[in-house]
């Protein structure tokens, strides 16, 4: 081996020693420079209708002492005879208020379960004398029993107290006729009240 040969041998490794001592000391590149997780985002909306009755309301429909070949009897609340009264001196105490819960539009339609019984007996004060209104409006005068609708032991569209409503109170009176040799004795029915988002039909 001559000069330059050991010259160039000397120099290569030179050279080598050199990148291994800098790799010794050069720091090491880990993963990217960006890093991306993905999750699912959840929302579940829900719907509420809730209504509420006066105390008088829920106490019953009550028509006290009622002689017959009478019409348009008014209610009175309960068994008891108290408020209720349809007169020239007082605002009914019958209404139904859609309660602020409430998030959707709704139609409100009542029913009653059968026409008036007697109790203990078949005999009944059919359906067709039992009537209602209803008004956004409770004044000695409103609701009036002009227009006032019979009741039906199913929901319709003849029984609608409100529709697209999703606030408000609503006013109610109700009458009663009796028909001349109606048989006397107490007689019962049951009187519902539904709010139903208004994209259905009440009861349905």
């Amino acid at each position: 081996m001559n000069k330059g040969e050991k010259k160039t041998d000397l120099f290569s490794w030179s050279i080598a020693t050199l990148l291994i001592s800098l790799a010794g000391i050069m720091p090491a590149v880990l993963g990217a420079s960006s890093s991306t997780q993905s999750t699912t985002g959840f929302a579940n909306i829900t719907k509420n209708v809730a209504i509420g009755l006066s105390s008088d309301l829920a106490s019953g429909i009550g028509f006290i002492n009622l002689d017959i070949n009478t019409a348009d009897n008014n209610a009175t609340a309960g068994t008891t005879g108290a408020n209720g009264n349809f007169n020239a001196s007082s605002n009914t105490t019958f209404w139904v208020t859609i309660n602020d819960t409430t998030n959707t539009y709704v139609d409100m339609c009542t029913k009653d379960n059968q026409s008036f019984t007697l109790a203990g007996s078949a005999t009944t004060l059919e359906n067709g004398n039992f009537t209602w209104q209803a008004d956004t409006v409770g004044t000695p005068v409103l609701p009036n029993v002009t227009n006032s609708h019979a009741f039906a032991t199913s929901y319709d569209t003849s029984n609608l107290i409100a529709n697209n409503v999703d606030t408000g109170v609503y006013y109610m009176r109700f009458w009663l006729d009796v028909q001349d040799g109606q048989e006397t004795g107490s007689y019962y029915t049951q009187v519902s009240i539904q709010a139903k988002e208004n994209s259905t039909t009440c009861g349905s």
